[in-house]
């Protein structure tokens, strides 16, 4: 006999988890085929660039994911720059 545990999530969270999989998907998307040379290439006057876009991204989501397993002492480390640097 097998048995099949039905894991659906509704409402917030399952919109949220949709609205961050759409932004990976697009950032994913957009890096496709680039080497490491073309990410860091600013095409406009702008400091952006894909790749440091997804530096941003991956740091915001560490930081995000320590807070929630670490709590709101998780977050002082936006006000230590070394601090910073260690988990971006």
């Amino acid at each position: 006999m097998t048995t099949t545990i039905e894991n659906t999530m509704t409402g917030e969270r399952a919109d949220l988890l949709e609205s961050l999989g759409k932004a990976r998907f697009f950032l994913r998307f957009a890096a496709r085929g680039l080497s490491d040379e073309q990410a860091a290439t600013r095409s406009t006057v702008s400091e952006l660039c894909v790749g440091g876009l997804i530096k941003h991204v991956t740091a915001v989501e560490r930081q995000w994911a320590r807070f929630i397993v670490e709590g709101g002492s998780a977050m002082s480390v936006a006000d230590d720059p070394a601090a910073y640097e260690a988990y971006a």
